[in-house]
């Protein structure tokens, strides 16, 4: 189970806000980096107890491969931290919603 406060437990110098969705595997918060001023997503995956090395390496390959795109339409990441119960990563903190709720409010495709 995912925790607020483990989540900034985890990354001190971000201050971790509210909660701006999940899914089946995580949750994303909204957060600031203190130090540098900056509104960022923080995407939290838990690691599953069954197999927590493989969950935590498929984990690692996303955080690496999305972290070597360079793309207008792909979010940025700017870190990655891994504890034994979650991975966290840093990106980019986009304006417009969710997907799903900008599908409510008529979003059609171009």
């Amino acid at each position: 189970m995912i925790v607020q406060g483990h989540v900034q437990a985890v990354l001190p110098d971000y201050e971790i806000g509210a909660e701006l969705g999940r899914g089946g595997f995580g949750r994303v918060f909204a957060a600031r980096h203190r130090r540098l001023d900056r509104d960022v997503a923080v995407k939290v995956l838990a690691v599953p107890a069954p197999a927590p090395e493989l969950a935590a390496d498929g984990v690692d390959a996303e955080a690496r491969i999305v972290a070597s795109l360079d793309h207008p339409h792909i979010v940025r990441v700017f870190d990655y931290v891994r504890d034994a119960d979650m991975a966290l990563i840093v990106m980019e903190l986009l304006p417009g919603g969710t997907l799903a709720g900008r599908a409510l409010a008529g979003l059609a495709p171009p």
